[in-house]
């Protein structure tokens, strides 16, 4: 399964992910705006909320391995916050949240440093045997 990093990806995703014996993140495509490659879909009492990293201007035709996150702002405390209050009171996030925030950070420059990560992990909390590798 060949597919670009996405921002904590959806049952869609990962429904096809379990069934792979190899997933192929192709951090060399193209960012697209608007996509899943910096966004994602979480569930809130009320319905959904879209978390965006944001990406500096000037972006467009670079790969998502080179896509730069834009300084301004504190997204990861954003970021980290909503994942809190909508899911801090089911089972076992005290036991994962820990793993993903530091992920989640004003450390990481490029998107790749976040979306990449944040993959691996997930894919070891579902139990994903495939093996996962960049190209």
């Amino acid at each position: 399964m060949a597919c670009p990093p996405d921002y904590l990806p959806g049952v869609p995703f990962w429904r096809a992910a379990l069934q792979a014996q190899e997933i192929l993140l192709v951090c060399g495509a193209q960012y697209v705006r608007q996509s899943h490659h910096n966004r994602a879909r979480v569930r809130t009492p009320t319905g959904a909320q879209w978390l965006t990293i944001p990406v500096r201007r000037g972006q467009l035709g670079k790969s998502i391995a080179e896509t730069e996150i834009s300084p301004e702002g504190a997204w990861w405390r954003h970021h980290t916050k909503a994942l809190r209050y909508n899911y801090g009171s089911t089972p076992f996030y005290e036991h994962l949240m820990p793993e993903l925030e530091p992920l989640l950070s004003e450390e990481a420059r490029r998107l790749s440093e976040v979306t990449v990560p944040a993959l691996r992990v997930m894919a070891r909390w579902l139990g994903c045997q495939a093996g996962i590798r960049e190209v």
